[in-house]
């Protein structure tokens, strides 16, 4: 069983980097801190979307086509091979800041394999969520040290950037689980992902923009193909 307590420590790693504004050193320590943690976890080496979400075509007209094209998107395939599982819903609430607002649902946290406390595990998620939503904006070009507060932000493609990585970092449980059952990952539900794209104007030269998308193996390696809310996948498309 693979654990996502692993994972998380090193992640804080890039909290700093994008605090110091080295654009280019945190795209390379996050890309090998995510390698090395997930090669230490038996889980294998990331996943490289580069051939399937992006463009390589350098004359047509872009907007806010970056890489990742959505937030988060490199962990998706590696939360699903997490085990998980039900928790108290009190307890969770009491230890997470960043995504607080949003978690309005059950939330599930990361079956450990150590006797992790669900307050550590909490704080964790809500730090990775926080850390992907500081290095995509980053991407984008906006001064990440603005956006502490992005509940408060009057701009849509923020308040979208943060609504993804809290529902990637934070999937719902299974309505009326028990406190220890292990349950599977809930992906974001499509229109959380279509509600970035509209809110952002992001536009790339080929089918990159697409939320759900299948690699030529037949692997899955976008977001739910359902709308939430729902029972089957995390979060909405709601503006507010």
């Amino acid at each position: 069983m693979a654990s996502l307590h692993v994972f998380l420590p090193v992640v804080l790693l890039l909290f700093s980097a994008a605090g110091r504004g080295a654009e280019a050193g945190l795209q390379a320590l996050f890309q090998t801190s995510r390698d090395e943690v997930y090669r230490q976890s038996g889980i294998g080496a990331s996943v490289s979307l580069a051939s399937e979400g992006f463009t390589e075509n350098a004359i047509c007209r872009q907007n806010n086509c970056i890489n990742p094209i959505f937030p988060g998107l490199y962990d998706l395939s590696k939360l699903e091979q997490i085990a998980w599982q039900c928790t108290n819903q009190t307890e969770v609430h009491q230890h997470v800041d960043f995504c607080k607002a949003l978690l309005t649902y059950d939330v599930a946290m990361p079956s450990p394999n150590t006797s992790t406390s669900v307050s550590t595990l909490a704080k964790q998620q809500d730090d990775a969520a926080a850390t992907m939503f500081f290095y995509h904006l980053n991407g984008l070009g906006y001064e990440a040290k603005e956006f502490k507060k992005p509940a408060a932000s009057r701009d849509d493609c923020i308040k979208s950037i943060w609504k993804m990585v809290c529902f990637t970092y934070f999937p719902q449980a299974t309505s009326g689980c028990s406190a220890g059952d292990s349950l599977s990952y809930k992906k974001p539900c499509r229109n959380s992902c279509d509600l970035y794209v509209s809110a952002c104007s992001v536009e790339c030269c080929d089918e990159s923009v697409s939320c759900t998308v299948t690699s030529d193996s037949g692997t899955d390696l976008g977001y739910s193909d359902v709308l939430g809310p729902s029972t089957e996948c995390t979060g909405s498309g709601s503006q507010r």
